[in-house]
């Protein structure tokens, strides 16, 4: 068990953070558009519907000629029915500001946060080594500094998330399973 900061807790690798603008379009469209979550949405919404539940509850509850026990399922389906016409309206109006996008897939599990374009690496197939991040990202690692020598063993993207012309700042990776070393084919070579 590791006891840092903006590290993972099972294997000690620590987190890393990069921006947004350094990877694909296309990648940060996947993160968030196509297959991220806005946590914040997520959030208000699960809020919302719970307190609604309750004061539903609450309120039938005080109602004299309404015994729950028999009508229990009925004010259930009522309930949700209700919800879910609140959450269709919630949705049309719905402006995020400056949300947080959660990414799980392929191994990864990346927020990404719109307020200043960052990405941190939660999770990850691979590993790389670079500096520690400045102390607002305390014990993560920052992916553009790349240090093989004195660096962290910190979580990183792999070449599908960079292009040719916006290489990875990084040389190699390392697979978290095998500890298997490879190439980065995208590695910018006078990144150093």
């Amino acid at each position: 068990m590791y006891n840092l900061t903006n590290t993972d807790q099972e294997t000690g690798i620590r987190y890393s953070t990069i921006y947004g603008n350094r990877i694909t379009p296309e990648a940060l469209d996947d993160i968030t558009i196509y297959n991220g979550t806005d946590t914040d949405y997520e959030e208000i919404m699960q809020d919302f519907i719970d307190s609604l539940k309750v004061d539903v509850i609450n309120s039938l509850n005080n109602q004299s000629y309404v015994n729950l026990n028999i009508q229990n399922s009925r004010i259930q389906e009522a309930i949700k029915i209700f919800i879910d016409a609140l959450e269709i309206e919630f949705n049309e109006n719905y402006e995020p500001y400056e949300p947080t996008y959660l990414y799980t897939g392929n191994g990864y599990e990346i927020e990404y946060h719109t307020s200043d374009n960052s990405l941190i690496i939660l999770k990850s197939p691979y590993y790389t080594y670079s500096r520690l991040a400045s102390p607002c990202f305390p014990n993560g690692c920052y992916l553009p500094d790349y240090d093989p020598t004195y660096g962290h063993k910190c979580y990183c993207l792999d070449n599908t998330f960079y292009s040719p012309d916006d290489p990875a700042p990084y040389q190699f990776i390392y697979h978290t399973e095998t500890n298997k070393k490879t190439l980065m084919t995208t590695f910018k070579e006078d990144h150093q």
